[in-house]
């Protein structure tokens, strides 16, 4: 504490409370009371002595006081916590010296060569790995990012080309959906064939390794697409460059142009900016529709249904038994139709039970 508070405390008039006291100081109130206390029973000085003996010169530490500490942790042996609590016993009993920290003598002992310095290794971190762009044939760079204009906040889906700087996907929404990034994907490929590479960074809808694996990686798996999860800088500047683009002339596009709605924005935006870029090297084979679908894990309740969505559906399993309470991979479609149950490596077809009405609470 300042001398300049105790000197407060001291000359406190009895029309000043310590409340108000508190909010000059920013100390609590009670231990200004206890600073009042001590200083009538002990004295003004004797406190202020009190103090000077407490810190000690903490700052300042004499050759003397040195040679008095090395003294001390050289003749006892053993680790550095049994050196210093040995020095903590004659410390306080002696009267030459106060007592220092442990971070003091710590240094103290490193400077001296008393010890020697270990560093822990860390635990099993991540080695990244290099990455050879120059090497890489197609890299397209994918990202969901939010938006303010105003007091409105929606989600920009954006597809660039790392090749050619040019974007080739733009669109908008009001929520961050990972069934849209699937939608995206599937109309990019079927304009552009199949890319080798999507970086993905700083997008948690579309990582695969962190936060385990989504339906989106799911999809890039089967097709062969490698995600890039780590900071790249160089993707990172082209995509800020073309952001910056699209989002510093949005007021003037609304106002020129009457755009009410944010599908309106993206079509406008989309014809705007969007170029044709060439095809991508891997060539599609055949028909995706197999591998753009959405998977989920449930289990058979006690009647032979499984629910999804608010939805009981039941198996069609033409007479073959299924295990109560067993777990199966249910199969949709990008829409959420075409409901299929893969049990035992053999697919069945559902139908409509009933749809579950979510009961609303009694108030």
């Amino acid at each position: 504490m300042e001398k300049k508070i105790i000197d407060m405390i001291k000359n406190k008039d009895t029309h000043t409370s310590f409340k108000e006291l508190s909010k000059l100081t920013n100390y609590h109130e009670k231990s200004l009371i206890r600073i009042n206390k001590k200083i009538r029973d002990i004295g003004y000085e004797n406190y202020l002595n009190n103090l000077k003996l407490k810190r000690g010169n903490s700052s300042k530490i004499d050759d003397d006081e040195i040679k008095y500490i090395k003294n001390i942790i050289i003749n006892t042996k053993g680790p550095f916590t049994k050196k210093y609590n040995e020095y903590l016993k004659i410390a306080l009993k002696g009267k030459e010296y106060t007592y220092r920290s442990l971070s003091t003598i710590y240094k103290i002992c490193i400077q001296n060569n008393l010890i020697v310095h270990k560093q822990k290794p860390r635990k099993n971190t991540k080695q990244r790995n290099i990455i050879d762009i120059n090497n890489m044939k197609d890299i397209v760079i994918f990202k969901v990012s939010k938006i303010k204009f105003k007091n409105i906040i929606f989600f920009a889906y954006i597809l660039i080309d790392y090749r050619e700087n040019k974007i080739l996907h733009i669109e908008f929404s009001k929520n961050r959906d990972i069934i849209k990034c699937c939608k995206i994907l599937q109309q990019l490929i079927n304009m552009y064939n199949i890319p080798d590479n999507i970086y993905t960074n700083g997008s948690l809808l579309l990582r695969k390794s962190i936060y385990g694996q989504t339906s989106f990686s799911i999809i890039c798996n089967d097709l062969g697409i490698n995600i890039l999860e780590y900071r790249i800088n160089e993707f990172e500047k082209i995509y800020i460059k073309n952001k910056k683009i699209i989002t510093d002339n949005l007021y003037t596009y609304i106002k020129q142009n009457n755009l009410n709605t944010i599908e309106k924005l993206g079509d406008f935006v989309s014809k705007k900016f969007v170029l044709n870029s060439k095809d991508f090297s891997y060539k599609t084979k055949g028909n995706l529709n197999n591998i753009f679908t959405i998977r989920y894990v449930r289990s058979i309740m006690s009647d032979g249904t499984i629910e999804l969505n608010n939805k009981k559906l039941n198996i069609l399993s033409n007479n073959t038994k299924l295990l109560r309470y067993s777990k199966v991979n249910v199969i949709t479609d990008l829409d959420g139709n075409n409901i299929t149950v893969q049990y035992n490596n053999e697919m069945y077809k559902t139908s409509l039970k009933r749809i579950k009405i979510s009961k609303k609470p009694y108030y």
